[in-house]
């Protein structure tokens, strides 16, 4: 963040709020952009004028829970945002209660991505978010398959933001980091315009992919998720309701 000239922010749960400090991203009133959702959007507005930010160029990312929130907050509040990312997540909508949310996690959501994304795109406040998506392949917190119906959710989302339905192309890429982790890369495109990433991370499990290993929840062997992050978002740009992708958003991940 210093070194790209980033102001971060970070909101920080209440243990009285959830006793693991996370996000209830489960809870219906926050799936309506209500509650917590409602919270951090204030947050995003009040720093953003505040401190000067650029309203083109504001992002969101979160992990686990986070991630989980991340893809309420561009949900019900996209207009907000030029660009999002998910370590470790959950689609909008996996669950609306505490059970479901357990359930979805350790199984995916019975839900249908496609049938939200429906639902998300007929609110008139509806705003797409190009989306970053990283999973580790030995997550056993939340399961991989979570991954999938996310990426499910965002297709369905973006090949719908034209007048008309429209195929996203991707491509594969399969690199490997430190010559120790494997990792694949699948870009999705309109004509030209980078929509969708999702990275899965062999070996990985519940983890930030590069973190700190002191901490718990990292994994120092990468690759670097943060840079990941970056080098994705960086290239979006918010421009009255529209999103404009610069040729930032065309390059390739460092690893």
């Amino acid at each position: 963040a210093d070194r790209e000239g980033v102001l971060v922010l970070y909101p920080e749960q209440k243990r009285i709020a959830n006793a693991f400090r996370c996000w209830n991203w489960f809870d219906r009133s926050v799936q309506n952009g209500e509650g917590e959702a409602a919270l951090i959007a204030g947050m995003v507005r009040a720093v953003t004028a505040d401190y000067a930010v650029d309203p083109s160029r504001v992002y969101i990312a979160g992990m686990s829970a986070g991630a989980a929130l991340t893809s309420v907050m561009v949900s019900c509040h996209g207009e907000l945002f030029a660009a999002c990312a998910m370590h470790s997540g959950l689609m909008f909508r996996a669950a609306d209660s505490v059970g479901e949310a357990v359930r979805a996690m350790k199984n995916g959501s019975p839900v249908s991505p496609e049938k939200v994304a429906r639902q998300v795109m007929a609110n008139k406040e509806f705003s797409f978010v190009p989306a970053l998506l990283i999973h580790g392949t030995r997550d056993d917190v939340v399961h991989p398959t979570n991954a999938d119906q996310t990426l499910a959710q965002f297709m369905a989302m973006a090949g719908g933001v034209g007048e008309t339905d429209t195929a996203l192309v991707e491509s594969v890429r399969q690199l490997t980091h430190g010559g120790i982790r494997r990792f694949e890369i699948r870009d999705f495109r309109s004509a030209e315009t980078l929509m969708l990433r999702k990275v899965v991370i062999e070996e990985l499990g519940h983890a930030w992919s590069g973190g700190d290993a002191q901490h718990a929840f990292n994994d120092a062997k990468g690759p670097d998720a943060s840079l990941m992050i970056w080098e994705f978002v960086s290239g979006f740009e918010r421009r009255e309701g529209t999103i404009s992708a610069s040729s930032a958003s065309m390059m390739g991940t460092k690893q």
